[in-house]
């Protein structure tokens, strides 16, 4: 199918399509963890639901 063909896109920012959760939990701990940040089960509650921005400045903070 070319560029001209597509009717539609499909976001699943919320995933009801994929769970990407676990894989976001992982990541979220791999960075923060490498930058000195005690990752915790309750820390990652606080973040699931937040943008990518407010993630980033709830670690810094």
């Amino acid at each position: 199918m070319s560029a001209d063909q597509l009717q539609a896109v499909i976001f699943d920012m919320d995933g009801l399509i994929v769970d990407s959760e676990p894989l976001w939990k992982q990541a979220e701990f791999n960075v923060f963890s490498a930058l000195g940040c005690e990752v915790t089960e309750q820390d990652q509650q606080q973040t699931a639901c937040l943008t990518t921005q407010a993630v980033t400045d709830y670690w810094f903070k």
